[in-house]
This record gives C-alpha cells, structure tokens and sequence, in this order.
C-alpha cells in the first residue's frame, strides 16, 4: 500500500505493472488492488486504459478519474479531454465542477469537444468561474450551447446580456429574457417591440411585462402551449389581484380571454362578480371555459347574484351546455 505523496509500495507497484498484463485476469486483480488502495496518486496508471478495446477496461479508468482526479491538478484531466473517444470528454466535463483547482483552460478545451453534454458542462463551468473578460469574449461563440450557459453569467454585465437580445438562437434568447428579469433590467420600448416580434420568449417576457404593468402582456398571450399557459396563469395570480388590473384588461382587450376566465375560478368574493358576468356570456370564450365559471356559482343557490346569471342564461337562449347548468342552478335553489 501506499500513502499520498509517499513511496508506492511493492504490491501497489506490482498492480499497477499488470495492467498492462496479457492475462485479462491479472489486469482484473490488478484493477481491483488499485481501487481498494483507494490513492489519487495511482491515477496516472489508468490513462493507457481509456482507449482500451474493452468497454470494461475503459469504464473503470473513467472510474478511477471520477473518483481520484478532484484530488489532482487541473491538468489531470488533460488525458480525459485530449482522448477521442466521447465518454471521456463527457467524463471531464462532470468532474469539472469538483476541481479543487482552476480548470478554466481545461474547460474552454472541452467547448470544442464534439459531445454536446461535455460542451454544455464544460461552458456552465465557465460561466460560472470564468473572467468577465473571458464571458464576454464567449456571447460571440459560434456554437450556440456554449452562448446559452454564458448568457447567464454573473461576470457579465448588464449591458452584454441585453446585446444578447439579438442572439438568432431561440434557447439564447430565452435564457437572455430569464436572466434581464433576474436582474431586473428594464428594458426600452423598443426593445420590448423587437422582443415582441420573435415568434418564441412570450412567457420570458410575461413577468417583465406584468411587474411594468405593460400593456404588451395581452399580445404575449395569443400563442402560449399548455404548459406555458399554466405557467403564465401562475404569475397572473401571482401579479394580478383584482379584475381591474391593468394586464386582466390588455389580455381582454387584445389577449387570449379564455385565460382569464380559467384565472378567475381560483378567485373568491363579490369583487369580481361584474366581472366574471361579462366572460360567462363572452361568447368569444370556450363553451367548456364559460360552463365552468357557472359551475362555480354552485355554493351561493340563493344568492341575488346567481339568480340574475340563470335568470339571464334562461332567457337569452344561451348555449345547451349553459341552459343546462342554470336549470342545475335554479333546481338546487329550489330545493335549499
């Protein structure tokens, strides 16, 4: 056995001298001796191994690595990132983040790794620990991966993640937008034009829109996915606490309505009755949607209020779904 930064005893010596053995099983015991030796020092005897022929000669090499290199120099991943083989790149980039070292230089090799995992692992490193100078340099890279981690840099300054407005990459652009919100970087009107014109970035923007009041949040909403619908109804409750909200009226007025009657569901109280009148007989909202908002009148049968909606379904010959739900309405009145 041996003790870091001391002389390697006989059998570790031994070891090591038969991983290069013809007899698979001597190389095997060999491997095994090394790892319950368990010293970072022995780490070099594993470089040969990663371009083994064998696969399982070279996942025990990534490892060692994984398991010993955090204790070494930056340099030690030198072998892992000059390799040509994938799964040793994409090893380095892991180990990255467990350096005791800087491996900044290690890093901005493996960006030109040709694993997009390693690219992407290894350009979060440099966004994380590199020079503002570096970061900077980087906005401009052509491979876009490594621009969507360095967009959200700390080095950076305000001024450099704006420029990266203009960025043709969708996901750079959208990680843009997240990181001017964090930083609550106002934005001009006609950035905020320009910003609008993308086909992509709409829930991005939605929380800067929101916060500012801007009448743009209406536009913002015309095309989100199912997802993005949730999210955005999300920070509508979040931002928007009453029905006169400058955002409730953009989304009516230019927006999509059908969101706004699946947000006031979730509220409560006589404040927002006029309100939720005018969607149930918006003809221009989903059926389903409109139904829904009846259905909510079902705790209050005796209500003044409630009686007027089914008094108004009833006689306006409104959809067959709504006549339906208001007959609901009228009958559990009657029976209270």
């Amino acid at each position: 056995m041996t003790s870091r930064g001391g002389r390697i005893s006989a059998g570790i010596q031994s070891a090591i001298a038969k991983l290069k053995h013809k007899d698979i099983r001597h190389r095997r015991r060999a491997i095994r001796v090394l790892f319950e030796a368990n010293d970072p020092d022995n780490l070099h005897a594993f470089e040969a191994m990663l371009s083994d022929e064998d696969p399982w000669f070279r996942g025990k090499a990534l490892e060692a690595y994984r398991n010993w290199a955090p204790y070494q120099e930056a340099s030690s991943l030198d072998p892992l990132i000059e390799s040509t083989r994938v799964e040793a790149n994409r090893t380095a980039s892991t180990i990255l983040e467990k350096m005791n070292t800087d491996c900044t230089k290690q890093a901005m090799k493996l960006i030109e790794s040709n694993d997009i995992s390693a690219v992407k692992f290894a350009a979060m490193y440099i966004a994380k620990k590199g020079t503002s100078e570096l970061n900077t340099d980087l906005t401009n890279h052509q491979n876009s991966i490594v621009r969507r981690e360095v967009v959200s840099s700390p080095s950076l300054n305000d001024k450099d993640v704006k420029k990266m407005l203009a960025d043709d990459d969708d996901i750079v652009f959208k990680n843009c937008i997240r990181e001017l919100n964090k930083r609550n970087v106002a934005l001009t009107d006609n950035e905020l034009d320009e910003t609008m014109k993308r086909e992509v970035g709409k829930i991005e923007l939605v929380p800067i829109l929101l916060k500012n009041k801007d009448s743009r949040v209406g536009k913002a909403t015309l095309h989100l996915n199912t997802k993005e619908q949730k999210e955005f109804l999300s920070l509508l409750s979040k931002y928007c606490d009453t029905s006169d909200h400058p955002a409730i009226l953009s989304i009516h007025n230019s927006g999509d309505k059908n969101l706004l009657s699946r947000w006031i569901v979730r509220k409560q109280g006589d404040g927002f009755d006029k309100y939720r009148e005018m969607l149930i007989f918006d003809s221009s909202i989903d059926i389903v949607q409109r139904v829904r908002l009846v259905e909510t009148l079902v705790g209050r049968p005796n209500d003044d209020f409630v009686q007027n909606i089914v008094e108004k379904i009833l006689a306006a010959k409104e959809h067959d779904l709504l006549v339906q739900e208001a007959h609901m309405l009228s009958t559990a009145s009657a029976e209270i």
